[in-house]
């Protein structure tokens, strides 16, 4: 299960294992990336960035849902007996903590490609002679930089992502 969402790198905890979207849950399951931690239902987790909560009360999970992975630093992710600091939850508590600036300015750019060119036929397409393959390409670009406004005291860190789809099929979800 790709995704660019640091949330998805708490799957690789024991425990906890990620809801498959297509499902089709309807919000059921709660928004953003969907992980269920030792069996309590995704929408029981707390979500929060640096510190700070980012959960929708309407339906539960992520209100805000970041996509730049490159801009944490870390992520912790308690699965069991969380202390009374975090309440509300009976699942996982998740907290991205964000990268910051430093006295050196630094950055990162990326081009994460995914497309047809990547995949092949599955065996039905296959088995049908001149079944064409959907073409696609879809290209999310990003650029992370951070660096000091005043040094040792004043530091600035931020990002932007870009994504281009352009074809005449579908992405095949991941």
């Amino acid at each position: 299960n790709f995704t660019l969402s640091p949330i998805g790198l708490a799957t690789i905890v024991p425990g906890v294992s990620a809801v498959n979207p297509m499902l089709n849950l309807a919000g059921a399951a709660g928004n953003g990336t969907q992980i269920q931690v030792n069996g309590a239902r995704p929408r029981a987790n707390n979500f929060m960035l640096d510190g700070q909560d980012i959960n929708d009360i309407g339906i539960g999970g992520q209100a805000f849902q970041p996509q730049l992975i490159d801009a944490f630093q870390e992520e912790t992710v308690l699965t069991t007996s969380s202390s009374a600091e975090y309440g509300r939850t009976g699942g996982a508590v998740v907290n991205s903590i964000t990268k910051t600036g430093t006295n050196q300015f630094h950055g990162t750019v990326w081009d994460l490609y995914q497309g047809s060119g990547l995949e092949s036929l599955d065996g039905q397409s296959r088995k049908t002679a001149g079944t064409p393959k959907a073409r696609f390409d879809e290209h999310s670009y990003g650029a992370l930089v951070g660096g000091p406004i005043i040094k040792d005291k004043l530091f600035v860190f931020g990002g932007t992502q870009l994504q281009r789809f352009f074809g005449n099929g579908q992405a095949a979800p991941v």
